[in-house]
Protein backbone atom coordinates (compact mmCIF):
# COMPACT_ATOMS: atom_id res chain seq x y z
CA UNK A 1 0.00 0.00 0.00
CA UNK A 2 1.45 3.32 -1.07
CA UNK A 3 0.87 6.40 1.03
CA UNK A 4 1.67 9.83 -0.22
CA UNK A 5 4.00 12.02 1.80
CA UNK A 6 1.08 14.31 2.64
CA UNK A 7 -0.97 11.39 4.03
CA UNK A 8 1.99 10.19 6.06
CA UNK A 9 2.50 13.64 7.51
CA UNK A 10 -1.18 13.89 8.37
CA UNK A 11 -1.14 10.49 10.08
CA UNK A 12 1.96 11.48 12.05
CA UNK A 13 0.36 14.74 13.14
CA UNK A 14 -2.83 12.98 14.29
CA UNK A 15 -0.89 10.26 16.11
CA UNK A 16 1.43 12.79 17.73
CA UNK A 17 -1.38 15.01 18.94
CA UNK A 18 -3.27 12.04 20.42
CA UNK A 19 -0.36 10.16 21.93
CA UNK A 20 2.06 12.97 22.67
CA UNK A 21 3.62 12.00 26.01
CA UNK A 22 5.00 15.54 26.33
CA UNK A 23 1.43 16.90 26.45
CA UNK A 24 0.37 14.25 28.94
CA UNK A 25 3.38 14.89 31.15
CA UNK A 26 2.84 18.64 31.05
CA UNK A 27 -0.84 18.28 31.88
CA UNK A 28 -0.13 15.93 34.80
CA UNK A 29 2.59 18.27 36.12
CA UNK A 30 0.23 21.24 35.88
CA UNK A 31 -2.49 19.31 37.75
CA UNK A 32 0.01 18.44 40.49
CA UNK A 33 1.01 22.11 40.70
CA UNK A 34 -2.64 23.13 41.18
CA UNK A 35 -2.85 20.89 44.24
CA UNK A 36 0.50 22.00 45.66
CA UNK A 37 -0.25 24.81 48.11
CA UNK A 38 3.46 25.75 48.17
CA UNK A 39 3.32 26.98 44.59
CA UNK A 40 2.53 30.66 44.54
CA UNK A 41 -0.23 32.22 42.50
CA UNK A 42 2.05 34.17 40.15
CA UNK A 43 4.19 31.09 39.46
CA UNK A 44 1.21 28.89 38.62
CA UNK A 45 -0.55 31.52 36.50
CA UNK A 46 2.68 32.12 34.56
CA UNK A 47 2.98 28.38 33.90
CA UNK A 48 -0.53 28.38 32.48
CA UNK A 49 0.14 31.49 30.40
CA UNK A 50 3.34 29.99 28.98
CA UNK A 51 1.92 26.62 27.99
CA UNK A 52 2.87 25.60 24.45
CA UNK A 53 0.06 26.17 21.97
CA UNK A 54 0.20 22.56 20.76
CA UNK A 55 -0.49 20.96 24.16
CA UNK A 56 -3.48 18.63 24.12
CA UNK A 57 -5.41 18.31 27.36
CA UNK A 58 -7.10 14.95 28.03
CA UNK A 59 -7.71 14.74 31.79
CA UNK A 60 -11.12 16.41 31.90
CA UNK A 61 -12.30 14.60 35.05
CA UNK A 62 -9.15 15.60 36.93
CA UNK A 63 -9.65 19.28 36.02
CA UNK A 64 -13.28 19.06 37.16
CA UNK A 65 -12.07 17.74 40.52
CA UNK A 66 -9.74 20.73 40.92
CA UNK A 67 -12.49 23.18 39.93
CA UNK A 68 -14.87 21.62 42.48
CA UNK A 69 -12.35 21.20 45.32
CA UNK A 70 -13.64 23.52 48.04
CA UNK A 71 -10.38 23.12 50.01
CA UNK A 72 -8.43 24.95 47.30
CA UNK A 73 -8.18 28.72 47.09
CA UNK A 74 -10.78 30.34 44.86
CA UNK A 75 -8.19 31.60 42.36
CA UNK A 76 -6.95 28.03 41.77
CA UNK A 77 -10.51 26.85 41.16
CA UNK A 78 -11.17 29.72 38.72
CA UNK A 79 -7.93 28.96 36.87
CA UNK A 80 -9.01 25.30 36.59
CA UNK A 81 -12.41 26.43 35.26
CA UNK A 82 -10.62 28.55 32.64
CA UNK A 83 -8.59 25.53 31.58
CA UNK A 84 -11.77 23.48 31.27
CA UNK A 85 -13.49 26.14 29.17
CA UNK A 86 -10.40 26.80 27.05
CA UNK A 87 -8.98 23.32 26.43
CA UNK A 88 -12.06 21.10 26.40
CA UNK A 89 -14.28 23.08 24.03
CA UNK A 90 -13.60 23.56 20.34
CA UNK A 91 -14.18 27.16 19.30
CA UNK A 92 -16.06 28.64 17.65
CA UNK A 93 -19.14 26.83 18.89
CA UNK A 94 -22.78 27.70 18.95
CA UNK A 95 -24.51 28.87 22.11
CA UNK A 96 -26.62 25.73 22.59
CA UNK A 97 -23.52 23.53 22.37
CA UNK A 98 -21.66 25.87 24.73
CA UNK A 99 -24.40 25.60 27.36
CA UNK A 100 -24.15 21.81 27.19
CA UNK A 101 -20.37 22.02 27.66
CA UNK A 102 -20.79 24.46 30.57
CA UNK A 103 -23.20 22.04 32.22
CA UNK A 104 -20.84 19.10 31.72
CA UNK A 105 -17.62 20.93 32.66
CA UNK A 106 -18.77 23.40 35.31
CA UNK A 107 -22.15 22.11 36.41
CA UNK A 108 -24.05 25.15 35.09
CA UNK A 109 -27.63 24.24 34.19
CA UNK A 110 -29.31 25.91 31.23
CA UNK A 111 -31.81 27.72 33.44
CA UNK A 112 -28.99 29.35 35.45
CA UNK A 113 -27.91 31.60 32.56
CA UNK A 114 -29.09 35.22 32.73
CA UNK A 115 -29.18 37.91 30.06
CA UNK A 116 -26.69 40.61 31.09
CA UNK A 117 -26.39 42.76 27.95
CA UNK A 118 -27.77 45.85 29.69
CA UNK A 119 -25.72 45.47 32.87
CA UNK A 120 -23.52 48.37 33.91
CA UNK A 121 -20.26 46.45 34.24
CA UNK A 122 -19.51 43.55 31.94
CA UNK A 123 -16.08 42.20 30.96
CA UNK A 124 -16.56 42.83 27.22
CA UNK A 125 -16.99 45.92 25.07
CA UNK A 126 -20.65 46.85 24.98
CA UNK A 127 -22.00 46.70 21.45
CA UNK A 128 -25.23 45.77 19.73
CA UNK A 129 -23.69 42.70 18.07
CA UNK A 130 -23.19 40.78 21.33
CA UNK A 131 -25.67 39.27 23.69
CA UNK A 132 -24.01 38.85 27.07
CA UNK A 133 -25.02 35.90 29.22
CA UNK A 134 -23.84 35.12 32.75
CA UNK A 135 -24.11 32.34 35.32
CA UNK A 136 -22.80 31.92 38.85
CA UNK A 137 -20.31 29.22 39.78
CA UNK A 138 -20.05 27.56 43.17
CA UNK A 139 -16.77 29.36 43.81
CA UNK A 140 -16.85 31.98 46.57
CA UNK A 141 -15.52 35.49 45.98
CA UNK A 142 -15.27 38.50 48.29
CA UNK A 143 -18.66 39.78 47.14
CA UNK A 144 -20.65 36.62 46.55
CA UNK A 145 -19.73 34.02 43.95
CA UNK A 146 -17.60 33.95 40.82
CA UNK A 147 -19.57 34.37 37.59
CA UNK A 148 -18.82 33.35 34.03
CA UNK A 149 -19.78 35.88 31.37
CA UNK A 150 -20.16 34.83 27.75
CA UNK A 151 -20.40 37.07 24.67
CA UNK A 152 -22.66 35.51 22.04
CA UNK A 153 -23.04 36.90 18.52
CA UNK A 154 -26.69 37.94 18.17
CA UNK A 155 -26.92 36.86 14.53
CA UNK A 156 -24.90 33.63 14.32
CA UNK A 157 -25.55 32.59 17.96
CA UNK A 158 -21.88 31.61 18.23
CA UNK A 159 -19.80 32.18 21.35
CA UNK A 160 -17.25 34.95 20.80
CA UNK A 161 -15.58 35.21 24.18
CA UNK A 162 -15.88 34.34 27.86
CA UNK A 163 -14.53 35.75 31.11
CA UNK A 164 -14.72 35.01 34.81
CA UNK A 165 -15.65 37.82 37.22
CA UNK A 166 -14.06 38.58 39.55
CA UNK A 167 -10.79 37.58 37.89
CA UNK A 168 -9.25 36.51 41.23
Amino acid sequence: MKLSLMKLMLLFFIFNSICNPKSQDMERKLLADFNDQKIKRETLLNRIKNLPSDITFKLEDEWKKVENDEKLEAWRRVAAAKILMTHFIDYPCDWEEYMQHANNLLGIKMDQWREMSIAQAIPFPIDSENQVMAALLEIPADAGKVAIYVAVDRVSKRVRDFAFVPEL
